[in-house]
């Protein structure tokens, strides 16, 4: 590996990590995003709004990013992520998985309090959509 290709993988994978983007939407959503050694923790409070929250954001090397999510008792959401080199893996804590070609869908009603972790090798950049009143299979 050259200097130069070396070079181009940490410049890509520093801007990655200081990146977080969230599409703005009259919904007010609370996000706040709080950078650790090799941690990105970003807490969401959803607003009562049928408006999904977009997340656009990249990962890589060790580094994880962490998404806690406050939800609301008896709702159901649905959690789409999409990569976008197919380099994303995911892992969230009890809510059912549904996966395509394109997405993981993760459809959550029994949980207050989500938590989805993502990480990637060598690097991604990926989108999490967040829905909420969602029908349930």
């Amino acid at each position: 590996m050259t200097i130069k290709h070396l070079f181009t993988h940490i410049s890509t994978l520093l801007s990655l990590l200081s990146s977080t983007a969230y599409a703005q939407t009259p919904c007010h959503h609370q996000v706040q995003t709080q950078n650790e050694l090799s941690r990105t923790i970003t807490t969401i409070t959803l607003a009562d709004c049928q408006k999904p929250l977009i997340l656009l954001d990249g990962v890589g090397g060790e580094h994880i990013n962490s998404y806690l999510i406050s939800g609301k008792k008896g709702v159901a959401y649905q959690i789409a992520i999409k990569s976008v080199d197919g380099n994303i893996e995911t892992s969230i804590e009890g809510c059912g998985t549904k996966q395509t070609p394109d997405e993981t869908i993760f459809l959550c009603r029994f949980k207050t309090d989500i938590k989805i972790s993502v990480y990637a090798h060598p690097v991604d950049e990926y989108e999490i959509k967040i829905e909420a009143g969602v029908a349930q299979p």
